[in-house]
């Protein structure tokens, strides 16, 4: 999210305070399960439903809203959560703030989504709220944009830039380029490679076709490291010897040691 949006994260989450919520916020919330705050309970409600919240300004966002329900479906720390898209020109202190709170209530408490546990919500700029099966709404997204949910693809990372959190992935064809973002690794080894900014890693993904309008590469997601190369990622390095004394007299140095030491 860039600055104007954590700014307009920060606002909701003091206006929802301000009306009674208690909201729990982590950075591990969102590194590890796309939820930027968590609404632990609503003012004059005993019953206590915890609520955790991902907000884009980004309508009908690809790339965000298919994360969000993978990590949600295999990793669920909220018995509820909310895919919240808001107008960037709602207003948050007269009236958005209020109606957020509205609808997270309703979905929290009501008969109609007492067994559903994730759900998307947009408010748009004149107040106008629309809850949405996140599901039916990716599937109807792709099928507009002619962007069928891909094969796993096989590629090699080429360049990264980690100040930005960027990079592009090589495909089987060379002329074939996709764009991805930190948030798509779906890899601990390779995720500390790239913080070393490592490249040359051989990854499988999934594409989700072009989803920036800034970006003409198709965007890559669910990037791993390639099982049929990981071998090659963590072959041992070789120990470097110390240049003063041959190899043999170090050994027998220590043997020496071990000697004095029994």
């Amino acid at each position: 999210m860039d600055r104007y949006g954590v700014n307009q994260e920060e606002r909701l989450m003091t206006k929802l305070q301000s009306l009674g919520c208690r909201i729990l916020k982590e950075n591990v919330y969102d590194h590890e399960y796309k939820i930027d705050f968590i609404i632990n309970a609503f003012e004059g409600i005993a019953r206590l439903v915890q609520v955790g919240v991902q907000l884009t300004l980004d309508a009908d966002n690809l790339r965000k809203m298919s994360e969000f329900l993978k990590i949600q479906e295999t990793h669920k720390i909220v018995p509820k959560a909310v895919y919240l898209e808001l107008d960037s020109n709602l207003d948050i202190e007269r009236s958005g703030a209020a109606l957020v709170y509205s609808a997270l209530v309703y979905y929290a408490f009501s008969r109609q989504y007492s067994n559903d546990t994730l759900v998307g919500l947009r408010i748009g700029s004149d107040g106008a709220l629309e809850f949405f099966d996140l599901k039916r709404k990716l599937m109807d997204l792709r099928r507009l944009t002619g962007q069928p949910e891909g094969a796993l693809l096989h590629g090699v990372i080429k360049k990264y830039n980690a100040q930005r959190g960027y990079g592009f992935i090589q495909g089987e064809d060379p002329k074939d380029s996709y764009f991805f973002h930190i948030s798509s690794i779906q890899d601990e080894t390779l995720t500390r490679q790239l913080e070393l900014e490592q490249i040359g890693q051989h990854v499988t993904f999934r594409s989700l076709g072009i989803v920036r309008q800034d970006v003409t590469s198709p965007q890559a997601t669910e990037v791993r490291l390639d099982l049929d190369f990981r071998e090659e990622l963590v072959e041992p390095r070789p120990q470097p010897q110390s240049q003063s004394q041959p190899p043999d007299l170090i050994l027998d140095e220590e043997e020496d040691n071990r000697g004095n030491l029994l």
